[in-house]
């Protein structure tokens, strides 16, 4: 079985990752190598392991060429700002769970996150401009920005991204947590409690889930007394929730599911030559 997890199946990742999330590629991989394990009575390990992300970007992305790139990154740079107030899909606070490297971080948020300014944090930016620029380092969309430039047109740049439903206005917190459909825990933003707010919605793109089958080292799918099931072997994103643990981060550094989806591949093919019967 070498079915590439479950990313293309919504009902198995709100199931067993608890959202249906926001793809980069792989959603030709619906689950169905676990599905037919499971039928066989395989079981699953640590299906709910942290999906894989290198990418948080607005979640809508703008594909239209009437905004300009530069118009697009300001955009972009304003939601991957970690120094802004940010919150998760369920209206916690965010920014110490994003931390220094959102990319890998988002998915930890849900399926969106959004950064929230408030209204003289935007004026400001009209004379002032932005103090820090953020390009991702995939899926940009070209732009730049000189740092402390100011931004004259950066309402008509948000109200663009209402239009898209990147950006969300409201004239009080209690209103746009209305707006997002949940509760926010924040007070104040950045001190300001009343005047206009604007959140940015933003979301980790996924490009694989990473829990599956349960297996022993021979990569023998195991049923629910850990016993293998004949002839049955799981490799890749199929089974590497083996390696990982739930709901946590299945790394933070590069190699790791091309190393296992080779290796596992590569073994399983020989215990399967030599055991099938």
């Amino acid at each position: 079985l070498a079915t590439g997890g479950f990313l293309g199946n919504e009902e198995m990742c709100q199931k067993y990752t608890g959202s249906v999330w926001h793809t980069y590629g792989m959603t030709q991989c619906n689950g169905a190598g676990i599905q037919m394990a499971e039928a066989s009575g395989g079981v699953v390990m640590n299906p709910d392991a942290g999906v894989e992300t290198h990418i948080a970007q607005i979640a809508n992305i703008i594909r239209s060429d009437d905004v300009s790139a530069d118009d697009k990154a300001i955009l972009t740079s304003l939601l991957l700002d970690t120094n802004a107030v940010m919150v998760d899909s369920s209206g916690n606070l965010f920014n110490e769970k994003a931390g220094n490297n959102l990319s890998f971080n988002a998915w930890l948020a849900g399926k969106e996150f959004y950064t929230i300014y408030n209204a003289e944090e935007i004026t400001k930016m009209k004379t002032s401009g932005m103090s820090s620029f953020h390009k991702p380092t995939f899926l940009s969309q070209g732009g730049s920005y000189e740092v402390n430039t100011p931004i004259p047109n950066i309402e008509n740049i948000l109200a663009i991204g209402e239009k898209c439903d990147d950006v969300i206005t409201a004239e009080s917190i209690s209103e746009l947590g209305d707006k997002l459909g949940f509760k926010l825990s924040i007070s104040d933003v950045h001190g300001k409690t009343n005047g206009k707010f604007y959140a940015i919605k933003g979301a980790a793109y996924i490009y694989s889930t990473t829990g599956g089958l349960d297996i022993d080292e021979n990569f023998n799918v195991l049923t629910k007394e850990h016993e293998p099931i004949p002839n049955v072997y799981a490799v890749g994103n199929d089974s590497m929730g083996v390696l990982f643990a739930s709901k946590k981060a299945y790394v933070t550094y590069g190699g790791v599911a091309q190393g296992y989806a080779l290796t596992s591949g590569r073994l399983a093919g020989y215990y399967a030559s030599v055991n099938t019967k």
